[in-house]
């Protein structure tokens, strides 16, 4: 008998930050460096949300890998948020969060600071590390979160790499549980 079906109804809220996007592939000019330069895009997409005049993503890049920065493993979190510090930012980096975690991230947002995470993404069949930056959430009508919003450096296409939407049970898939948080100071 099929009258006895319940529609339910979710309204959902999004909230969106206005960062600008850039892309590790067209703001960074060494073909080399492009590929690794993730994390620092998403450092840079944080302080021009944050209206700094600061030097090109491909100096700070080179800079960035000169004074090592840049490792074996990847970026440094903590080569990051020494740089946030010394360009007036409150920063911290958080490792082996839990997924209950997630409400810090959360908190930031709303608040108006995005935040970056590391996760893993798959290219060529292998696990590679990649930063990325979260740039809104989407919450039910409960205030129960949903998803994040996130700003992908790796792209070509600016326009499908932004305010992308990726759901709650995905992002713990993928996320590696660490994040670094900048609060521009007052």
């Amino acid at each position: 008998m099929i009258g006895n079906i319940k529609k339910i109804e979710i309204m959902f809220t999004d909230t969106k930050l206005e960062v600008p996007y850039f892309s590790q592939y067209l703001e960074v000019d060494n073909k080399e460096n492009c590929l690794k330069a993730c994390g620092m895009t998403c450092v840079y997409m944080v302080l021009k949300y944050n209206h700094m005049e600061i030097e090109t993503l491909d100096n700070m890049v080179l800079e960035g890998i000169d004074t090592g920065g840049f490792g074996i493993s990847g970026w440094s979190h903590d080569y990051f948020v020494d740089l946030f510090i010394k360009l007036g930012f409150e920063s911290e980096r958080k490792e082996s969060m839990r997924n209950n975690d997630v409400t810090m991230i959360q908190e930031n947002i709303l608040n108006g600071y995005p935040v970056i995470v590391s996760a893993e993404r798959i290219l060529f069949d292998k696990k590679i590390f990649h930063q990325v930056l979260l740039t809104g959430i989407r919450q039910d009508d409960k205030g129960n979160l949903e998803g994040f919003f996130y700003h992908d450096p790796a792209s070509l296409q600016p326009e499908l790499a932004t305010h992308c939407y990726v759901p709650i049970k995905t992002f713990f898939l993928s996320w590696r549980k660490m994040a670094i948080f900048a609060k521009k100071k007052q």
